[in-house]
């Protein structure tokens, strides 16, 4: 499975809210927790979710180094080649 960093940006002009390590699988969760995260605090411009080609980890439990990611369970060290 890889991992991907993604940035979360608001507006017209892409302004920074954050951005995190995600898995694969859990993409949409993400994108769908700051999409509700930003309209419950009164944002109404566009969200946009830019995915950094390249940066792109693959996890694997046997991995050399380590990341903090966003999982399907929230955020969660996991081990990268």
């Amino acid at each position: 499975m890889k991992a991907y960093m993604i940035r979360v940006e608001y507006g017209k002009n892409g302004n920074y809210v954050g951005a995190n390590w995600v898995a694969e699988n859990a993409v949409d969760t993400y994108k769908n927790e700051w999409t509700n995260k930003i309209r419950g605090w009164g944002w109404k411009k566009e969200i946009n979710f830019r995915m950094n080609k390249y940066a792109v980890e693959e996890i694997a439990e046997n991995g050399n180094g380590g990341i903090l990611c966003y999982t399907e369970n929230g955020l969660e060290n996991v081990r990268v080649k």
